[in-house]
């Protein structure tokens, strides 16, 4: 499928490939990690998913207006089939993997429950069974990587029907009016139905609801859309930019490693510091906040994270029994899953991961090449 629209902006800003983004995915994930490790060391941790999901609609919207740019519309079919390729893979291997470890090491109902997480896992909709059971299982980080993929689903049609008709090298069409102006109602929407969630008590809903987390990857779509189309906010960027990164890095390790409260104010401020960041990072190849988040370390591990947020949880759910049954200190748990969580990285990344992502250049659009 692709946008009757050809005429989209051929002035678009390219996004091209960004170091430093990389390196804001090492941070986003190793906040995770650290978080379900050893929650204390840092209780906020759960803001890296945050800064995925900000960081998602950004390079998304990116991508899609620059295809929509270069080849006059979009194509749908191709950007779903490298969406596929890129995480189904490694998906469906950590879940055969856990459930068979499970099998083998518990047996009987741990087995069974195993299987039917990894099933529901498969759906894309492991965040809405969360909310239907009301309780998180021991899978439960997947509920994020559903949200995503349901955004990836519905954000191309969404981009596609409301570009419709927008003149060739018009900055300020309908189209591009319309768009804006979905993106920031839908941002306050989901952000005014969390607050509403969580002040009546129904934490599970508003965190994992789709609806209710919305307004984080809305947030990186609207600043794809001021960046890319030269939005007239645009100027304003500029003129931030050499103050937000050190700001952003700030308020973001700041709330991983001292703030405790989950509550709405902290998980708006997320997204904030998260795109004051991605403003001070990108197209920026100076200063010691560029240059220390494009370091090869912090890279390295952007490029792999995909991986270590998959294979993070059941490397310590399944190192945590492993010590109890060998009745041997408890702390030995935390080394030993940090030792099985890069193994099975580095695993997935060089024989599942990157395999499957050399195929993706039968589904690329001349846009899309340098930005997944």
């Amino acid at each position: 499928m692709t946008g009757t629209d050809t005429g989209t902006d051929q002035r678009v800003r390219p996004l091209g490939y960004q170091p430093s983004l990389d390196g804001l995915r090492a941070i986003a994930v190793v906040a995770v990690v650290v978080y379900h490790l050893h929650q204390s060391s840092a209780p906020g941790g759960w803001a890296g998913v945050q800064l995925f999901f900000v960081l998602s609609g950004f390079l998304i919207t990116s991508l899609l207006l620059s295809e929509s740019s270069t080849t006059g519309g979009v194509s749908v079919g191709r950007f779903w089939m490298r969406r596929v390729l890129r995480l189904l893979p490694a998906l469906v291997v950590m879940l055969v993997g856990y459930t068979v470890m499970v099998a083998l090491t518990s047996g009987g109902s741990s087995g069974h429950d195993a299987l039917v997480q990894s099933l529901r896992a498969l759906t894309y909709g492991y965040n809405w069974f969360s909310v239907a059971d009301g309780a998180w299982d021991e899978l439960a980080h997947l509920w994020s990587l559903s949200v995503e993929e349901q955004f990836y689903v519905v954000w191309p049609l969404v981009m596609v029907v409301v570009l419709h008709g927008r003149r060739r090298g018009a900055t300020a069409s309908p189209g591009t009016r319309r768009l804006v102006a979905l993106t920031v109602i839908g941002i306050v929407a989901s952000a005014w139905w969390q607050w509403h969630l969580l002040a009546d008590g129904h934490t599970i809903r508003a965190v994992a609801g789709t609806d209710s987390t919305a307004y984080a990857i809305l947030a990186g779509c609207l600043l794809a859309e001021i960046r890319s189309l030269r939005l007239p906010g645009a100027q304003l960027l500029e003129r931030i930019r050499p103050a937000a990164a050190p700001v952003g890095v700030a308020a973001f390790l700041a709330i991983v490693l001292f703030v405790h409260d989950a509550g709405h104010t902290t998980r708006l401020a997320v997204p904030v510091a998260s795109l004051l960041m991605i403003i001070g990072l990108v197209d920026v190849k100076r200063g010691p906040v560029a240059r220390a988040f494009s370091s090869p370390p912090l890279r390295a591990v952007g490029r792999v994270s995909y991986g270590l947020y998959l294979w993070h949880i059941p490397a310590i759910l399944l190192c945590g029994r492993v010590v109890r049954e060998a009745g041997v200190a408890s702390e030995l748990k935390y080394p030993l899953a940090i030792v099985a969580m890069t193994a099975a990285t580095i695993v997935s990344y060089r024989f599942v991961e990157q395999p499957f992502l050399r195929m993706k250049h039968r589904f690329e659009a001349p846009a899309t090449q340098t930005l997944e």
